[in-house]
């Protein structure tokens, strides 16, 4: 329906050894991400495409890539990296901040 707002979820698991992300998208496709070992420190989480369903990384928009910080103060900075096909790329930061009541 045209006034049905657009949802999506991230899910977080584990397969085997690996933490995976699979990104339920409005755009109708699931791109999952794997966390980057190497690039990852407890308070900065690097995650990295790992292909994913109902998309063609060379011609579709899906999420490819994200990384979370989590600084001291409470805050959690999320940078979620987008492709539009092969060639386009753009990040959009979210910020979520622990009020105390």
């Amino acid at each position: 329906a045209p006034d049905t707002p657009l949802e999506m979820i991230s899910v977080y698991h584990l397969d085997g050894d690996d933490l995976l992300m699979t990104h339920y998208c409005a755009a109708k496709n699931q791109p999952r991400l794997k966390l980057d070992k190497a690039a990852s420190r407890p308070e900065r989480l690097v995650f990295t495409f790992d292909g994913g369903s109902n998309l063609d990384p060379a011609r579709d928009t899906y999420i490819s890539g994200l990384v979370m910080t989590f600084h001291d103060d409470g805050r959690v900075v999320s940078d979620w990296s987008c492709n539009q096909g092969a060639d386009k790329s753009e990040t959009t930061t979210f910020e979520l901040n622990r009020t105390l009541k």
